[in-house]
């Protein structure tokens, strides 16, 4: 009953003083809103399981390769080790993408499927709307014909046809012949057995730098998965374990390595090091956490200079309120009722304050939704739930009720005698201090948040200036489609021509200046390959170690296209690929001895193309061009005797460097530089680059249509953007987090700016007689103006200093998010601390402008 009384005295307190509840209330929305739409991310993206079953027992098992690297895939066989001799857990399985073709309506759907064994359904949590689960003994079935099918594509293709479990639907697939069997795409009739639930998705546990979850159109039993079966060097599956009852994450990781350090020692052709298990929750948190809690912490400072604000508020009202609480004790009201009522007060305005700061919130997560890079996992899920709903309330309240404990205490405190002896002039002079110490610190948050913000800021121009090494204006990307099983462009020399074919063709339209084709644009999707490389110059590698190169396939024109800078040598020519395209052709080898054969392949030698960091590292002060290396690791003193070579690459084909050119940032902007080299391709050449003269989105269609004219039924393209786009793209994360900090520094700039002119206008008010007195007897404006000036440039001074030495301490943590800048960059520092103090020297000097407009006897006569 008391409780609500005091909330009702409260609520009618704080209506008698509008202004005061306003500003109190506004402060505290802004800080609880942007913390609160922070939270919803991290809670999302980080907090929220993944829709998996018993998330904490369920690991990756990780290898790491030579060279330090790891990656989330495993050759089959260490998988097939991995399973039988570790006795840790109670299940462990496996997947690897694959691509399918679904033929229906008279067209071909590319589909995404995945191999997937028996256990990965109860790991994962699938729950199946349909139908049932894989069994066992298809995990092993190379003839499996039984696959289960998503919703979307029950729906989309299937006609959400409840009696299609039965139905045989055809499907095109490729297959290897690792482990016996035809390869190739071929088609063949499957069983549908199941129709997964709609909300089942899969962490992308296959690469370590993307982490979204996806959904699979079509699972495949495991037994038809034949990728590098029997081969330690070939790379392919995503492997989870869930750790058996009682058998902790330590004694599972032990008897991992273990086995993969005998495997090493005993396989001459292992490839993997070593081995980690890390928890799949984990995954996301190292991916994430890290940017994340940069703009958390951001936030956190605003919340910060959001309780001093309402600190300073509550001081300045319990000034002004000492003749009330006087008057309460002289009453007979204890210090505990005051101190209760005062809290009420407080605790009010933090319901009110976490309700404005929801709608704060929403409109930051649409922020943040809309700016935030798409390539973070569950994105699109963050909204204000009930667990941010409850977030925002209690950190509200706690605000409120942290900033009101020394005023309410102050309060609380008054000595009546003193009072009533000083008239409040002791106490009032008490408030002063305190609140000056609070606009400090205020001052000091805020300019700690203008220098990160100013960081960024320069961070991203440099960004934004980086040189791809080519020239990405005007420039159309698209994406190469045929008939994967179609034996007219299913072999070597027919793609081959084909592709040049489209070339040619595009290359001749109007306002098309050159064009070529590449497996992998950079910056544009999909990913370029690595592996070892033997460059017989260099000294024999240690076991474990070797020298390795990034390589991509390029075909003609392609270089020209995007403008690439020769350094030395030249591009690919026709007769490059020409000669490619005889190299391929093994039926030159028929009927003779697989020694000679092989040995008159190892004899040619390939053209590749390899960037200045490669030619730098490998043949440092010497020419690169001319050199011959191969790929794979060999021994290069015997690489001419078929019978050491390693067996992984059966063929040690030299490739021979024809030209050198400038570096091209390959996966993003931010990335160092790695040795890289271009070879010949065929049938990996399926994105095309265009440059044209005006307008490339303009020019999509009219290039869509040349390309399908040259074969309707079997060839087509999909427009993947422009290059504009993905340079754009690249840097869409630094964008987003630079583009928050500033929103924050302008927060709380803001916060600070009404915490000093509060506390300026408190000292004021409190100084009103003697200002009237000063203007009575001559004192002139500039006079009145040295005064307000020097009360509220003070405590702004004193937060600079402070500032300066958090940002100098603080900034160093930003040194991962910054580029081409260091975190104490002197020229930042003194241009955030200049803007911050002329614009509290223009806020002080308005208020002095006011001031001097007030008449002396009007002071005098009021007071």
């Amino acid at each position: 009953m008391g409780l609500a009384k005091d909330l009702q005295f409260a609520g009618r307190t704080l209506r008698r003083n509008p202004g005061f509840t306003f500003a109190a209330v506004l402060t505290l929305a802004l800080g609880v809103g942007t913390n609160t739409a922070i939270f919803s991310v991290v809670d999302a993206v980080l907090l929220s399981p993944l829709p998996v079953d018993d998330p904490s027992r369920v690991v990756q098992i990780v290898d790491q390769y030579k060279g330090g690297q790891w990656a989330g895939i495993l050759s089959f066989p260490n998988y097939l080790d991995y399973r039988d001799q570790i006795d840790a857990f109670d299940q462990l399985g496996a997947l690897a993408t694959s691509a399918l073709y679904l033929e229906s309506d008279g067209e071909s759907h590319s589909l995404q499927g995945l191999f997937f064994t028996s256990t990965m359904f109860d790991m994962l949590g699938a729950r199946m709307q349909l139908g049932r689960v894989f069994t066992p003994e298809e995990d092993d079935d190379l003839e499996a014909t039984s696959i289960i099918v998503s919703d979307s594509l029950w729906k989309s293709h299937l006609g959400s046809d409840p009696e299609v479990i039965g139905r045989t639907i055809p499907l095109t697939m490729f297959h290897t012949n690792h482990r016996g069997g035809p390869r190739g795409w071929l088609p063949a009739e499957f069983t549908v057995v199941g129709v997964l639930g709609r909300e089942f998705e899969i962490p992308s546990i296959l690469r370590q730098d993307d982490l979204r979850t996806f959904s699979p159109e079509v699972l495949i039993p495991f037994g038809r998965s034949t990728w590098g079966y029997g081969n330690r060097g070939m790379y392919g599956l995503a492997v989870l374990g869930h750790l058996k009852p009682g058998v902790t994450l330590e004694q599972a990781q032990a008897q991992a390595t273990i086995l993969i350090q005998n495997t090493a020692q005993s396989d001459p052709k292992a490839v993997a090091q070593a081995v980690s298990l890390i928890p799949i929750q984990q995954l996301a948190r190292d991916q994430y956490w890290a940017g994340l809690r940069l703009l958390w912490a951001a936030a956190a400072f605003v919340l910060l200079i959001a309780t001093a604000n309402i600190a300073n508020l509550l001081l300045a009202r319990g000034a002004a309120r000492e003749g009330e609480i006087a008057v309460c004790q002289a009453l007979g009201a204890t210090r505990g009722q005051i101190l209760r009522r005062l809290l009420a007060e407080s605790g009010l305005i933090g319901l009110i304050g976490g309700g404005l700061g929801l709608l704060v919130a929403l409109g930051g997560i649409r922020a943040l939704v809309a700016y935030m890079p798409g390539n973070i996992q569950r994105m699109d899920q963050v909204e204000l739930n009930l667990t941010a709903l409850g977030f925002s309330f209690l950190l509200a309240i706690v605000a409120a009720l942290v900033a009101s404990l020394l005023p309410a205490y102050r309060a609380s405190r008054l000595n009546l005698g003193m009072f009533l002896k000083f008239r409040g002039g002791h106490s009032q002079l008490s408030h002063a201090k305190t609140m000056r110490t609070l606009v400090a610190a205020e001052i000091g948050t805020a300019l700690v948040l203008l220098v990160g913000a100013g960081l960024m800021v320069m961070s991203f121009r440099n960004l934004s200036r980086i040189d791809p090494g080519f020239d990405r204006s005007n420039l159309l990307l698209l994406k190469v489609n045929t008939l994967p099983y179609n034996t007219k462009y299913n072999n070597g020399p027919a793609y081959t021509a084909l592709i040049q074919q489209i070339v040619d063709q595009v290359e001749a339209l109007p306002g098309v200046i050159a064009a070529g084709v590449v497996s992998s644009l950079p910056l544009a999707g999909g990913s370029s390959n690595q592996g070892d490389i033997t460059i017989p110059e260099r000294p024999v590698p240690l076991p474990g170690e070797g020298d390795t190169a990034v390589w991509t396939f390029a075909g003609q024109g392609y270089f020209e296209a995007l403008g690439c800078r020769l350094i030395e040598g030249r591009f690919f020519s026709v007769e490059d690929i020409q000669q490619n395209v005889l190299a391929m052709d093994n039926s030159r080898y028929e009927g003779m001895p697989e020694e000679q054969a092989l040995r008159l392949q190892q004899q040619e030698s390939f053209p590749v193309i390899i960037n200045e960091t490669m030619a730098r590292q490998y043949w440092p002060g010497k020419s690169a061009l001319g050199r011959i290396f191969y790929y794979g690791t060999q021994d290069a003193r015997t690489i001419t005797d078929p019978s050491t070579w390693d067996q992984r690459y059966p063929i040690p084909v030299g490739l021979e460097i024809v030209g050198i050119m400038a570096d091209v940032k390959v996966n993003s902007l931010q990335e160092r530089p790695a040795p890289h080299y271009y070879t010949v391709g065929d049938r990996a050449l399926r994105q095309l680059a265009v440059r044209i003269e005006g307008s490339p989105e303009q020019m999509a269609g009219v290039v869509k249509a040349a390309i399908a004219e040259i074969d309707p039924a079997d060839v087509s393209a999909d427009v993947m953007g422009t290059m504009d786009e993905r340079y754009e793209e690249s840097g869409s994360e630094t964008r987003a987090q630079m583009l928050l900090i500033v929103v924050f520094a302008i927060v709380s700039v803001f916060m600070a700016s009404i915490g000093m002119l509060g506390v300026l206008g408190y000292q004021l008010a409190r100084r009103r007689w003697e200002i009237g007195v000063r203007m009575a007897l001559g004192a002139q404006a500039i006079d009145v103006t040295k005064l307000v000036m020097r009360e509220g440039l003070f405590p702004v001074a004193i937060g600079i200093i402070a500032g300066l030495v958090g940002a100098t301490v603080l900034t160093r943590f930003l040194a991962g998010w910054l580029y081409g800048i260091t975190p104490l960059n002197p020229v930042v520092l003194a241009t955030m601390t200049s803007m911050l103090l002329l614009f509290t020297i223009g806020l002080c000097y308005m208020t002095a402008r006011r001031v001097n407009k007030f008449e002396p006897s009007e002071i005098l006569r009021s007071e």
